[in-house]
């Protein structure tokens, strides 16, 4: 693979042509045209703001990228790829595919143990004193979690988490529903990251329901949860879902940073996504799953 670059135009206004090699964006904010080159780009993505031509369409066809179409909260409903058989995107969905059991059962492995030792991590931050036990759990997960060290853990977390809690999806109490809005969000950024990355989302490693069309989606965001339960704990008592800094504080911890020299929340799971890619791809490729530390 030659390149593996994404071009994030979903906050593009205006018109999107095509001159020699490269998208002329038009704005009513610039003088002059911006041009971007389309030399080693896999993945476009627009926004609701632009009118793409024809011509621009063509080139990114011949060029082998996919262009991606987000709606006003960023997230992709829909997509266009070049018929060709050899374009990158097509290479890596064909590889995500065929991807063996082993490979699988390795990448959500690493995925668990990132998750809870996260959540150890967000119980030490508090001061809690088993966080310690948490994380010895963490490195005891077998490849696939075969031993569903996911489910032991998340007991004993959600029992320690702001005093304790029942962890319900659809619990309108404040902790719950904190909970549930913090987590759309970090789904709608992992979506993000798994369509620039060139991956089917339908496709999951662990996830697979049939009628669940974002499933690699939601394997890849579990390594971030620990960011929003966070949020969710800085908040304490002033928590309050009718409140907009509410939302804001839960929507920021999106974009924070994952802690000790690591990037943020987002561009983590841009790395962590394109690692994957290239592992299904090429077994020897390292894993890149980050562990937050914020």
């Amino acid at each position: 693979m030659s390149g593996w670059r994404v071009l994030d135009l979903t906050e593009a206004t205006g018109r999107i042509g095509y001159r020699d090699g490269a998208l002329v964006v038009n704005t009513a904010t610039t003088t002059l045209p911006i041009e971007v080159g389309l030399i080693d780009t896999a993945v476009i993505l627009v926004g609701t703001s632009v009118d793409l031509s024809t011509a621009a369409v063509a080139a990114a066809a011949r060029y082998g990228a996919s262009i991606v179409v987000c709606d006003w909260k960023t997230e992709p409903v829909a997509a266009l790829s070049p018929w060709s058989e050899h374009t990158r995107v097509g290479a890596r969905q064909r590889a995500q595919l065929m991807a063996t059991t082993p490979q699988r059962k390795r990448v959500w492995a690493e995925i668990i143990k990132s998750k809870v030792s996260g959540q150890a991590w967000a119980l030490h931050t508090q001061g809690h004193p088993d966080s310690q036990r948490l994380q010895s759990m963490s490195e005891k997960v077998a490849s696939g979690d075969s031993t569903n060290v996911e489910s032991v853990a998340a007991g004993f977390y959600w029992r320690r988490f702001s005093g304790g809690i029942l962890r319900d999806r659809t619990s309108p109490d404040p902790v719950n529903s904190a909970l549930n809005y913090g987590y759309t969000v970090l789904r709608s950024r992992a979506l993000n990251a798994v369509v620039a990355a060139g991956m089917h989302p339908g496709a999951g490693v662990f996830h697979h329901n049939h009628a669940n069309s974002f499933a690699l989606a939601d394997d890849v965001m579990e390594p971030f949860r620990p960011a929003v339960d966070a949020a969710v704990l800085e908040l304490g008592t002033s928590l309050d879902m009718e409140d907009p800094l509410t939302k804001k504080a839960l929507v920021a911890a999106n974009t924070a940073s994952m802690g000790q020299g690591q990037m943020t929340v987002t561009s983590e799971l841009n790395r962590m996504c394109q690692s994957i890619g290239m592992f299904f791809e090429d077994k020897t490729s390292p894993l890149h799953i980050p562990v937050w530390r914020g």
